[in-house]
């Protein structure tokens, strides 16, 4: 009877998995009886770098997942399977088993720089642009996970400002904070602080 490699689709497991350990699937041969096998696996995340997240039941062929994934270091694992008999001798061809690590939304967003600073003319008109902030997710971008969406959530200005206003607003798309209002005046505002 021919050998046949077995065709096993991409395997995917939540990063942050918290029953460990875990059996994630199961490796069957086609040619030996049950019994009559052993399976091994072998590649990154078994006896490569990073070592010890999978391991095989040699007699029942299940991969088990033995420690937690994360996903922002490690997003994917291709691991060889085989196939052996009593003897040690490869039966069958081996696989490869792809191994994806599915993000969760576990990573807050974090500003590019701890301080930005704008400039703007004082009677500046509506709209006009100040300055742009950005931050970063480490969370995948192919998801929701790491969508951006930048707001202000407070305005005061320094010595602090009568005029109760907000002057100021943000693209919570693009980050750039632009005027809003008119009477951005630098010496009122200095005159009001004392």
């Amino acid at each position: 009877r021919a050998k046949r490699a077995w065709v096993i689709p991409p395997i995917n497991i939540p990063e942050n998995a918290k029953q460990i350990p875990k059996n994630i699937v199961q490796i069957k041969s086609d040619i030996l009886e049950p019994g009559k096998v052993l399976y091994k696996i072998q590649g990154p995340g078994v006896d490569e770098n990073p070592k010890g997240f999978f391991e095989i039941n040699e007699t029942t062929g299940w991969v088990i997942l033995m420690n937690v994934l994360d996903r922002e270091t490690h997003s994917k694992f291709k691991i060889k399977a085989y196939a052996l008999d009593l003897s040690g001798k490869p039966m069958e061809e081996p696989t490869e088993l792809e191994i994806h690590v599915v993000d969760q939304n576990d990573n807050r967003p974090a500003f590019v720089q701890e301080e930005f600073t704008g400039r703007v003319h004082e009677n500046s008109k509506p709209g006009t642009s100040v300055m742009q902030v950005e931050a970063t997710d480490a969370d995948d971008i192919e998801t929701e996970n790491a969508a951006l969406a930048y707001s202000i959530i407070g305005q005061e200005s320094i010595p602090p400002f009568r005029i109760n206003k907000t002057m100021f607003g943000i693209d919570e798309l693009t980050g750039i904070i632009s005027t809003r209002d008119v009477g951005l005046d630098r010496e009122v505002r200095e005159s009001d602080g004392g």
